[in-house]
């Protein structure tokens, strides 16, 4: 599979709340960085997609490749734009913070960047600019704010 349908894949997987497919898309080893605080693994990024499916349902990537680049050490790059959209209505329940009810909140983020790396066909590594992080411009938009 080319790592662009990978990453696109990836992206649909997590749309539609198919965690087992998401997995199987993720190398071992792979690793996220730009969605929390704090850079995570595999099983981390999971448990965050099932929290935001399980809170904004309707999560969408909106997503549009702008480019794939050359084989490197860390594998095929892909390079995406998004803009994230959905509709806070169930819980929200994150490790180390208290569950955050339904507010009904329509979310859309800013445009963000997203860096996919492929490598023996699994994704290793996604990047994103997030500012700070994903995390904290969805809870900002709900007028909240970590608390640390």
């Amino acid at each position: 599979m080319r790592a662009i349908h990978l990453a696109t894949a990836t992206m649909r997987a997590w749309e539609s709340k198919d965690e087992i497919v998401l997995a199987s898309l993720l190398s071992d080893d792979f690793s996220c960085r730009g969605l929390l605080p704090q850079p995570v693994q595999k099983v981390q990024y999971l448990g965050f997609m099932q929290a935001i499916m399980m809170a904004m349902p309707d999560w969408l990537f909106h997503d549009h490749f702008l480019d794939e680049g050359p084989v490197t050490e860390q594998g095929e790059r892909v390079f995406f734009v998004t803009q994230i959209s959905g509709t806070h209505t169930g819980n929200l329940i994150l490790p180390d913070l208290p569950i955050i009810p339904p507010t009904g909140i329509k979310i859309l983020l800013p445009y963000r960047h997203l860096e996919c790396f492929v490598k023996e066909e699994a994704i290793t590594t996604i990047t994103a600019d997030f500012s700070p992080n994903a995390l904290e411009e969805i809870l900002a938009q709900m007028g909240m704010v970590l608390p640390w």
